[in-house]
């Protein structure tokens, strides 16, 4: 391609990147990089921050296909900003999602059904237990003498 056409498409899309699609940007930021021309990067820093915090508070249950994208990102990487509210977003979701926690462990705690879970789980034990041994009391009883 001839440098110049490749400057003057370049400085197009600087002008008005609305213009082009995704996919010609990412040429548009390959090309660039190539030619070491400058290449105007569009910010998504809060989105991709708001990303990450829900995604992380739900334990990554968000697939990673639905996390925003900037122009260029595949070429240049994420911008300075876009990693600064990534980290807080993700920090910022795991304080969430372990309070979130804690707060639900203890109102299972509170409602009391482990530990009515528990006895019931001990009282089948113990009547399994009876059930297949039927006579120890007699059995005990008659070993020891009584």
């Amino acid at each position: 391609m001839d440098p110049y056409l490749a400057l003057q498409l370049i400085d197009s899309y600087n002008k008005n990147p609305q213009r082009y699609s995704d996919e010609e940007a990412e040429f548009i930021a390959m090309l660039s990089k190539q030619m070491g021309a400058e290449f105007e990067r569009e910010d998504k820093s809060i989105r991709k921050g708001l990303f990450d915090l829900v995604d992380t508070a739900v334990l990554g249950a968000i697939p990673n296909n639905l996390r925003p994208r900037s122009r260029g990102e595949s070429v240049y990487g994420d911008t300075g900003m876009e990693k600064f509210t990534s980290g807080a977003g993700s920090l910022l979701g795991l304080a969430g999602g372990l309070l979130g926690g804690y707060g639900a462990a203890r109102g299972i705690i509170g409602s009391g059904v482990p530990q009515r879970a528990g006895r019931g789980i001990i009282n089948m034990g113990r009547d399994a237990m009876g059930r297949m041994t039927p006579n120890l009391d007699g059995l005990l009883m008659r070993t020891r003498g009584y």
